[in-house]
C-alpha cells in the first residue's frame, strides 16, 4: 500500500482544509470521527472520560487490557522516581560520540538509537547481556522498522511475542526484588509480580521501552533538525534549547493524533456519535491553527519565553487529562540534554531525501535522510538545510 510506505501525514492537510472551512468535527470515509478544535478535544480527553475511557498505551497487557488503576498509579510513581534519578546515570556525551561513530546516521532511526544509549543504565543496569540483546532487537525490529519506517516486511506481532517470551525468563527467575538505590526498569516492572505473570511483566516492560525510546527518539531527531535549520543567535543556552523542544513538538508532535473510543451513544459538537465509534483528536491540526497560534506555520521557539501557558486544549503533544503522559517533564529534559550533547560537540547538517515527507504512522517521524556531523569549531552556531 502506498500510504504505508509514505505514511499518513498528507491526511493532516485535508483535515486542515476542513477546519479552515469551519468543520469542528467530521467523519472520514473509513468511519472515524476527527476532532479539530480545543473545546472538543478537552471534552474527549478531559471532561467526558466516562464516555471516552482512557486506554493506556503502555500499562496494559494482552494487547488491550489495562492494568487496574491502583497498579497503574503505583507503577507510574515508581517510573517517575526512576526517571527523576536517571540524569545521574545518563551520559549524553557518550551517546553523542556513539552517534558520530555511525556512518551517516539515518533519520527515522538515529534518535531512537541515541535514546537507547542514553537510557541504557535505566533500562537494565543489573542484568545479563542477554537482556541488552533483547532490547536491541526490539529497538531495531519494532521501534525503527515497524513503528517509524513502516516496514511491512517486519512481522511486528511475531517479533514482539518472541521477544516477550525470551524476556519473561528474566521475571520468572527473580520474583523478589532486592532493595537498592539504583533500581532499573526491570526492577520497577518486576514489582508487579505476582499480580502479573512473568509473560505479562515482559509485555509491560517492552511497552515502557517503547514509551521511553520511541516518541522521545523521533522528537530528538525533529528538535535537532529544526534547531539546525533555524539556529539561534549566539550560544545555544539550555533555556533556548528547551523552548526549541516545546516548539518542535508543536509543529512536529510525535503523537500527531490521539485515539479514543466512544462507550455510548451521545452528541459531540452537534454530531451523533455511536457506542464503539473511534474518535481522533487531531493534535497536529490544532497545533497549527492560527486562531490559537500566531504565525502558526513558523518555527518560533521564543513564543515559549517566560513559560507562557497556551490556551487549554491547544497544545497536546503529551495528550491531556487522565490519559496524559505522566513523564512529560523528564521526556522534555531528556530530549533537551540529548540535543545539547550533539550541538555542543558537532556542527549539524540534516540532509533529507528530495521528495520525502514526514512519516506519520505510530509516531510522526522525519523524512528519509541522514544527519551529517562535523567536529564543532569553537564559538560556531548550528546550521543546516530546511527539512
Amino acid at each position: 500500500m502506498a500510504w504505508y510506505r509514505k505514511g499518513l501525514w498528507g491526511r493532516t492537510a485535508r483535515w486542515q482544509e476542513k477546519t479552515r472551512a469551519g468543520a469542528r468535527i467530521f467523519r472520514t470515509a473509513s468511519g472515524v470521527w476527527v476532532v479539530t478544535t480545543p473545546d472538543l478535544a478537552r471534552q474527549v480527553l478531559v471532561e467526558d472520560t466516562p464516555t471516552y475511557p482512557v486506554k493506556p498505551a503502555f500499562l496494559r497487557v494482552d494487547q488491550v487490557r489495562p492494568l487496574p488503576p491502583a497498579m497503574r498509579a503505583a507503577t507510574t510513581r515508581r517510573l517517575l522516581h526512576l526517571l527523576s534519578a536517571a540524569p545521574q546515570a545518563m551520559d549524553p556525551g557518550a551517546a553523542a560520540q556513539l552517534l558520530a561513530a555511525r556512518p551517516c546516521p539515518r533519520f527515522q532511526s538515529w534518535g531512537i538509537w541515541f535514546m537507547r544509549e542514553l537510557y541504557r543504565p535505566v533500562l537494565s543496569a543489573h542484568r545479563s547481556p542477554a537482556v541488552d540483546d533483547i532490547v536491541d532487537h526490539f529497538v531495531e525490529s519494532l521501534l525503527v522498522d515497524a513503528m517509524t519506517r513502516g516496514d511491512r516486511l517486519t512481522p511486528a506481532g511475531k517479533v514482539f511475542a518472541s521477544l516477550q517470551q525470551r524476556l519473561a525468563a528474566e521475571f520468572s527467575v527473580r520474583p523478589d526484588i532486592p532493595a537498592r538505590t539504583d533500581e532499573d526498569l526491570l526492577d520497577t516492572v518486576a514489582r508487579l509480580r505476582p499480580a502479573l505473570t512473568a509473560s505479562e511483566c515482559a509485555e509491560v516492560y517492552l511497552r515502557l521501552v517503547t514509551a521511553l525510546l520511541g516518541a522521545t527518539g523521533v522528537a530528538l531527531e525533529w528538535t535537532v533538525a529544526m534547531t539546525a535549520v533555524h539556529p539561534p543567535t549566539g550560544h545555544l543556552a539550555a533555556g533556548q534549547l528547551r523552548r526549541a523542544v516545546l516548539e518542535t513538538q508543536r509543529l512536529r508532535p510525535s503523537s500527531w493524533r490521539i485515539y479514543r473510543e466512544s462507550s455510548r451513544d451521545h452528541t459531540l459538537g452537534g454530531r451523533h456519535i455511536r457506542a464503539g465509534d473511534h474518535v481522533i483528536v487531531a493534535s497536529s491540526v490544532i497545533h497549527r491553527d492560527p486562531r490559537w497560534w500566531p504565525d502558526a506555520e513558523s518555527f518560533l521557539p521564543d513564543r515559549w519565553r517566560g513559560a507562557p501557558q497556551p490556551p487549554q486544549g491547544t497544545y497536546l503533544p503529551f495528550s491531556d487529562g487522565p490519559g496524559a503522559c505522566p513523564a512529560r517533564g523528564p521526556a522534555v529534559e531528556a530530549i533537551r540534554r540529548g540535543a545539547a550533547a550533539i550541538f555542543d560537540r558537532y556542527a549539524v547538517t540534516p540532509r533529507f531525501t528530495p521528495g520525502s515527507g514526514p512519516r506519520a504512522l505510530a509516531v510522526l517521524a522525519p523524512p528519509m535522510g541522514e544527519l551529517r556531523l562535523a567536529a564543532r569549531q569553537p564559538d560556531s552556531c548550528p546550521a543546516g538545510r530546511s527539512p
